[in-house]
């Protein structure tokens, strides 16, 4: 695994944000780190910090999951599901 000094997190993090907070166009520019340790420095300086597009997030527990797929299953759409849900 490659460590990485904290200049090069702070750069990458400032570069996401100069990126209109898009992660794919920083790693594109920087030509590191993967996206998972991106997402990772993100959320370690900035709690707040949302995802905009792209594959969902993996770290959402089971009872949220559960009650997504209860939803959709009831045939509210996915995406009033994913709004109302957060």
């Amino acid at each position: 695994m490659r460590s990485y000094t904290d200049e090069q997190k702070r750069r990458a993090v400032d570069m996401v944000e100069g990126c209109g907070g898009s992660v794919t166009p920083a790693m594109r520019k920087l030509g590191y780190p993967t996206r998972q340790t991106l997402h990772q420095w993100l959320n370690q300086r900035d709690a707040s910090h949302e995802r905009r597009a792209g594959r969902p997030w993996g770290h959402y527990d089971l009872a949220l999951k559960a009650q997504a797929v209860a939803f959709v299953r009831s045939g509210m759409a996915g995406k009033d599901v994913a709004e109302m849900l957060g």
